[in-house]
């Protein structure tokens, strides 16, 4: 029941924070250069993943396999590398290692 609960918690955290935040930045990519509201939300949804998947031996959200949480994230965060002006420029070296599992 802890681990349905914390899954559940990571898809509340992404639907509005991440989820919105990545996908107006990047529809705004292509159409404005003042991004810079967009990259520091990014930085900051990107350092509490971090901070996260330090807490986890295992690498992954919740418990010792990918779930649906860790497929939401990493499916936003891949789209934001299309858009260079985006990516957060190897910042976050935890969540690196982290899209190199799956």
């Amino acid at each position: 029941m802890k681990q349905r609960n914390l899954v559940n918690q990571y898809l509340i955290f992404q639907m509005p924070d991440q989820g919105p935040y990545y996908g107006q930045a990047g529809w705004l990519a292509y159409c404005t250069e003042n991004l810079e509201p967009y990259r520091t939300g990014i930085r900051r949804i990107m350092g509490v993943l971090e901070i996260i998947l330090a807490q986890d031996k295992d690498g992954w959200f919740v418990g010792d396999k990918c779930t649906f949480a860790d497929l939401e994230f990493l499916s936003y965060n891949r789209q934001s590398r299309g858009v260079p002006r985006l990516c957060a420029g190897g910042m976050f070296r935890g969540f690196a290692a982290y899209e190199g599992l799956v």
